[in-house]
């Protein structure tokens, strides 16, 4: 049941310890899937916390809505103005972010929570790789590996010193790290939407071949993690293979390419049977 708005004026004064015993473990846990993503749409966060829990999709629909609608209420999450798939759509189609009293929550410091919705190549890119969070984790509750570690932006970033250029960082989309058996594989992600020109591409791919030279990454975790393009569709799998062919020549192996239909088929065959 949602609060009065006296009762919700109580909950955005309270201490952060006070504050968290008001909510549940499954808000608390839905609170960091929604920071560390970003944004989630209603149903990447009913796959994640209520679909495995609950007997029946129909249940599990219900009461992630009705969950949604508090936490929105109680100014825990903030919604969108922009939905996916237009209003008909209905409460599905709604799309989150933190609100006021979730970014407090997940820090004590002031933490930036959209007041404004950001531009549409941010909204599709951020709900792309809120598709991928959700996808791992739900394949990891499958048995298919072990999902050993997750980062998106920014905890995913590097930063590194060259002699040329000095402080550099290095800005993947997310960094993943899975196991299977004695196997295990890391990757830094990189969700191409089939709008990133070529200066832009070819400047990604200088400044993550500067990091792999720095050894940073390697003296800090014994291997460079291969860096995986995720693209929309064949042709812009088959341009972004051009592009880094000339890394592969330098650095054997450094850049794979995969189709966002084929990422779970790409990952199985990574891994060990």
């Amino acid at each position: 049941m949602s609060r009065t708005p006296r009762q919700r004026q109580r909950l955005s004064s309270l201490g952060l310890s006070a504050l968290r015993d008001y909510l549940t473990d499954r808000d608390i846990a839905i609170v960091h899937s929604v920071y560390t993503c970003r944004l989630m749409s209603t149903k990447h966060i009913e796959r994640l916390h209520f679909l495995p829990y609950n007997r029946t999709a129909y249940t599990a629909a219900r009461i992630c809505r009705r969950v949604l609608q508090r936490l929105t209420d109680e100014q825990v999450l903030r919604r969108r103005e922009r939905r996916i798939g237009g209003v008909r759509a209905g409460s599905a189609s709604y799309v989150y972010a933190l609100g006021p009293v979730g970014a407090r929550i997940v820090s004590e410091k002031r933490l930036h929570y959209y007041t404004s919705d950001p531009s549409d190549y941010f909204f599709e890119h951020t709900l792309a790789l809120a598709e991928l969070y959700v996808q791992l984790h739900e394949q990891a509750r499958l048995g298919r590996f072990s999902l050993l570690e997750i980062q998106c932006e920014p905890p995913c970033w590097r930063t590194f010193t060259t002699l040329e250029a000095g402080r550099q960082v290095l800005k993947p989309d997310m960094f993943v790290r899975l196991a299977k058996g004695n196997e295990e594989i890391s990757y830094f992600v990189e969700m191409d939407r089939g709008t990133t020109y070529a200066p832009a591409l070819l400047k990604k791919l200088k400044t993550y071949e500067q990091y792999y030279a720095s050894g940073k990454e390697q003296q800090a975790h014994g291997v460079f993690p291969q860096v995986l393009w995720i693209v929309p569709d064949e042709k812009r799998k088959v341009m972004l293979q051009k592009a880094t062919a000339d890394i592969n020549s330098r650095i054997p192996g450094i850049c794979t390419t995969t189709t966002t239909a084929d990422i779970l088929a790409f990952l199985g065959e990574q891994l060990p049977p």
